[in-house]
């Protein structure tokens, strides 16, 4: 596992540099020891990244990005037991499932989470691009859905101000008029 230091050393580095194919070969005490020391690895790099952003900002709010997905939902159950994050934000770009959204929704409410829900800005969503520029082929349709997904985030870390009373109240919660309010994001995805 770990060393007095929280260092992983050389057998803990072997469990958490696995395969897939390799980790469907541990035993049941091996996968628990993967989990803790993985648990132990995210929280060193959390905590790393809070002190180098620190180092030359304020911290307004941590905050867990939340699609609703498997890997998301571990994510934000991992980070609201180790680091009490302030808010999972929720970015809606209009064009995935209502079910995912009401379970995001829930699951923040069950786990007592503010959720910060934001939108693409106003005459950005993926319909209105559609409509303006026409429909993206294959190779694009990735890069138009990060660009919605990045404007929504936007908001929230006090970068882009939309014309809403959402935004505006954005601003009260993570940052005052002027200031540099900076968010630590913690953002899920799927594994490699």
């Amino acid at each position: 596992m770990t060393d007095l230091f929280g260092e992983v050393n050389a057998t803990s580095h072997t469990l958490l540099n696995l395969t897939v194919e390799e980790v469907g070969e541990l035993s049941p005490a091996e996968r628990i020891e993967r989990v803790v020391l993985l648990e132990q690895d995210a929280e060193r790099i959390m905590r790393e990244a809070k002190a180098q952003h620190l180092a030359s900002h304020r911290l307004a709010a941590t905050c867990v990005l939340y699609s609703g997905g498997n890997d998301s939902t571990t994510l934000a159950h991992l980070a609201l037991r180790l680091w009490q994050p302030d808010y999972a934000v929720h970015i809606n770009t209009g064009i995935g499932i209502e079910q995912t959204r009401e379970f995001v929704r829930e699951t923040c409410a069950a786990w007592d989470l503010p959720l910060l829900e934001e939108h693409p800005p106003i005459g950005s969503t993926y319909r209105e691009i559609v409509l303006d520029q026409g429909f993206p082929g294959p190779g694009h349709h990735f890069k138009m859905y990060q660009r919605l997904k990045e404007r929504g985030l936007r908001t929230v870390r006090g970068g882009g101000r939309g014309e809403s009373d959402r935004d505006g109240e954005q601003e009260e919660r993570c940052g005052q008029e002027g200031e540099a309010a900076h968010v630590v994001t913690v953002i899920g995805g799927t594994a490699r």
